[in-house]
């Protein structure tokens, strides 16, 4: 099972705190938001994530160097502009299964 996981957001109501690290990636007694939620994805059935990225997308590559969380495989979906998140959705839908850091709606 493929889920889509909507990271993008600016996180404006956190600043100044997310001036450096996007809100996904801000901790929860010491763990990342969103590793928090790709392990319940996985312990749920979920075994591919596709990370919906506009802001800041390096960092989710540092923290997930080996393209994996919690025994979930991921890929990532870079937006080159905002795309609200009907669009998002729709932009990081056709990743799925895919291991490459595109930027590019065809590229997979």
């Amino acid at each position: 099972m493929h889920a889509v996981v909507l990271v993008g957001g600016f996180g404006t109501r956190l600043r100044p705190i997310t001036y450096t690290t996007p809100k996904p990636l801000l901790p929860i007694a010491h763990v990342p938001m969103v590793e928090r939620l790709v392990r319940q994805l996985g312990n749920g059935g979920v075994t591919h994530v596709v990370l919906a990225l506009g802001f800041k997308p390096e960092p989710f590559y540092s923290a997930f160097p080996d393209n994996t969380c919690g025994g979930v495989s991921m890929s990532y979906a870079v937006e080159s502009s905002p795309l609200d998140t009907a669009g998002a959705i729709g932009f990081a839908a056709p990743k799925r299964g895919s291991t490459t850091r595109s930027s590019s709606p065809t590229a997979t």
